[in-house]
Order: C-alpha cells, then structure tokens, then sequence
C-alpha cells in the first residue's frame, strides 16, 4: 500500500461517516461527468479516426488527472470538518488564490512539504516557492509559522 492511500485512509477515518460520505459522493459524481465526457470524446475520434481530436482527448485526460488529485477530495473533507475556513482565509486575505488556499488546507492538516508536494502533483521545491508568497501576502511576522497562524485562524471559525 503506497504511502498516500495509507495517508487518506487513515485521515478519512478520523470524519463522520455522514461527512466522509457527502464529501466523497460531490467528489465521485464531479469525476464521472468528467470521465463519461472524456470517454464520449474519445469513441467520436477512434470512430473517425482523427488523431487531431485523439490529442486532444490526451490533453483532457492529462487537465483531468491535474485536476482530479487527492488534494480536492482532501479539500472538500476539510471544509466538512472545519465549515468556513476557506471562505474565511478569502476575507482575511483576497489576494489569495486557489492556489493559496490549497496550500493553506494542506499545511491546516499539518503536511509536510514532500507529502503536500506529492498530494498536488509539484515539486517540494514549488511548495517551499507557494508558501513563502503566501507569507509575504499575509505580511506574516519571521517569528510565527503559517502553520501556527493558520492554527489560531482556525480556531476562529
């Protein structure tokens, strides 16, 4: 069993059942609209035998495998735990991306740079980069760490 299913399976057991449950059906019924459209367009291009189309059925499947990380199934179950928090880190901070806040729920889950890093699918190095612009967008003190900053923003919601 790889590290990251030993990971989300533990972390999963930690919610409700009627949480885990909600957040996992969103997610599944998003993915299969996604792969019954990816799957629609690859018959219509084996049919007519369009490699044009084939690549771009590649390219959708590729967008899709991005998008379709662990790291939204993981967001989504953060939010069931922890109502608010990603709406809160948006007033707190509106210059934050989507980006920033994933980053922020990975580092509210206390992982480390490699494990978050793994989880979306970019370097450690991409991590350590998105984390240091979110501290200069939160003008975060060298003292405190985002991931006690983010602790005592949690507790507020």
């Amino acid at each position: 069993m790889s590290f990251q299913l030993a990971y989300l399976i533990s972390f999963f057991n930690a919610f409700s059942i009627f949480g885990q449950t909600q957040a996992t059906m969103v997610h599944f019924t998003k993915n299969m609209k996604t792969i019954k459209t990816i799957v629609k367009d690859l018959d219509s291009s084996l049919a007519k035998k369009d490699y044009g189309a084939l690549q771009m059925v590649k390219t959708s499947l590729q967008e899709y495998q991005k998008s379709s990380s662990t790291a939204s199934l993981l967001t989504d179950r953060i939010e069931s735990q922890y109502p608010g928090i990603s709406m809160q880190l948006r007033e707190l901070y509106p210059n934050f991306s989507p980006n920033d806040i994933k980053h922020c729920l990975m580092i509210k889950l206390g992982l480390s740079l490699k494990e978050t890093a793994q989880l979306i699918n970019i370097t450690t190095a991409a991590v350590k980069s998105a984390r240091g612009r979110m501290r200069k967008k939160m003008d975060l003190d060298p003292d405190i760490s985002l991931k006690q900053h983010l602790s005592f923003i949690a507790k507020s919601t």
